[in-house]
Order: C-alpha cells, then structure tokens, then sequence
C-alpha cells in the first residue's frame, strides 16, 4: 500500500513549510501572514509528527503545565494536543481544567480540539460519555467539534464507533438533541472510517432493528459516503501507488478491504504543502 509514502511525501514539504515559517516566527514577525501561517502549520506539520514541530510544541507546553507560562495564541492549539497525545490522564485533566475555565473563545476552541488528541481509549471514552451526565460541562454548540475531532484518529473512530453500539438508546434520553446528535456523529464516522473492520461496524449500526425510521434513513444515507469513499479508492489505488512509490506499481495490487487511512485527509494537505511551498520558494515571507 503506498500510503506510508504519501505520508512521507507530505511530511517531507510540511518539514520545509514549518522551518520557514517557524523561523521567521522565531524573529518576532509580527505580520498577520506570518502569525496565521505559524499557527496553519504547527497544526499541520504536529499531527505528520514533523520533530522539530513536536518538540517546539511540546517546549511551550511544559512550560505551561510547570510554570504557567502563557502559550503564544498562534501555536496554542499544536502545543496543547502535543501535550495531550504524549502525555497522561493527568495531563488530559489539566486541558480539560482550561477548556472548563478559560474566559478566552480562541483558548476554548483550542483546548477542545486537544482533549481529542489523546491516544488513550479509555480516557476518549470518558470524554464522550460526559455528554449523558446531567452537569455535562460541554455545551451543546462545542458538540460538532468534538464529534468531528475525535473521529479524525483511528483510536477516536473506534472509542465513538463504539458509543453508538451500545449508547443509542441511552443518548436519546439523555443527550441534548440526542437523534439529531446521533445522525450527527454517525456522518462524521462515514467521512472518515478506513479499514474493513471500521466499515463493517458502521454498517452493522445502520442495520439495527430498534432505529427508529429518521435514524434509519440518515445512516443510510450517511453510508452511501463510505461506498463512495471506497469506490475512489479502488480506481485511484494504482495511479497513486505508481506516484508515490514507482518502483513497485506494476507488482502491487490495490486492497480490496479498506480505504487507506492517508488519503481520507493527503490530498488537501499536499495540494496545500505544494502551494505554501512555491511561496517559500519565491520569497513570499520575506526571510
């Protein structure tokens, strides 16, 4: 499969991407560019664990969770979820304090989206399952966001898959909008599931006999993505194959069982690598 060098591909140039940025943000640029830039692609390069990304994220972090030193806003968002995925269920507590108490709308957005980072099922699980609880802390329109970042990791998609499979019932009592909340969270599965295992799950949900006919009709449809996910998949396997990896393409077949997890998200992420790349390249930030 060559999605491993597609991802190599994509790190590669978000690699060169971020050490411009970074080191002009290093000077203190304080232009609007340079700061919106920084925070683009510590996001971006973080999460293809570029080193040096990692690293610098997670220096301001500790510092943060040592010393209180205040995390610039534009890499807010890289060093907490660095935090979070390397950290413990006391590093996750110390987030979730600051989603809970920061009086900041950028800082609550950031924090929220880093609760997702966690590579721990049970803490992910313990997340999603404060949205049944009567004093949840989450409000109703911090919803979408959290659905759609835990299902973008495969340990997310997994802990939510499995909130469905056995929480439906118990989500319609108890969570706000608890059927529009449902249809919500099984579309963001649909966008997103990649392996055979996730897939059949998702299509064992859509066929249980207690759905009433609205949550029905909504899976179905939500479904309908994953066929087409996977029918991309099929026809373009060979051709991005023989891109990525050359020497290979006429031997490898594509697999007939999954939708590679890379190319849910590769494409934006190397048509945006490649156009970031010819602004450095041409000087764009003036380094």
């Amino acid at each position: 499969c060559p999605h491993t060098g597609a991802q190599d591909f994509a790190k590669r140039y978000a690699e060169i991407a971020y050490k411009k940025v970074s080191d002009q943000y290093e000077k203190n640029d304080s232009q609007h560019l340079t700061k919106t830039s920084m925070q683009a692609f510590s996001n971006w390069a973080c999460k293809l664990d570029v080193e040096s990304c990692v690293n610098s994220s997670l220096n301001y972090f500790n510092e943060w969770e040592k010393n209180g030193t205040e995390i610039p806003p534009d890499v807010k968002e890289a060093a907490l979820c660095s935090g979070v995925k390397s950290g413990t269920a006391e590093t996750w507590n110390k987030v979730f304090e600051l989603f809970k108490d920061t009086m900041s709308t950028s800082e609550r957005q950031a924090s929220l989206l880093a609760l997702a980072c966690s590579t721990n099922g049970t803490i992910l699980s313990g997340y999603l399952n404060l949205l049944l609880n009567d004093d949840c802390p989450i409000r109703p329109q911090d919803y979408k966001t959290m659905f759609k970042s835990l299902t973008s990791t495969p340990i997310g998609i997994n802990v939510t898959t499995d909130f469905l499979q056995n929480k439906i019932n118990e989500t319609l009592r108890k969570m706000w909008e608890g059927e529009e909340m449902i249809m919500l969270i099984y579309s963001y599965l649909a966008s997103n599931v990649a392996t055979m295992k996730e897939i059949n799950e998702l299509n064992v949900i859509r066929n249980f006999t207690y759905l009433s006919p609205t949550l029905k009709k909504s899976f179905d449809e939500s479904y309908m993505e994953v066929e087409l996910n996977s029918a991309y998949f099929e026809r373009c396997h060979p051709l991005m194959h023989e891109w990525f990896n050359p020497s290979t393409a006429s031997t490898t077949q594509a697999p007939s069982s999954a939708i590679s997890n890379s190319y849910q998200y590769i494409n934006v992420i190397v048509l945006s690598l490649f156009f970031i790349t010819i602004l450095v390249n041409i000087n764009f930030f003036n380094a």
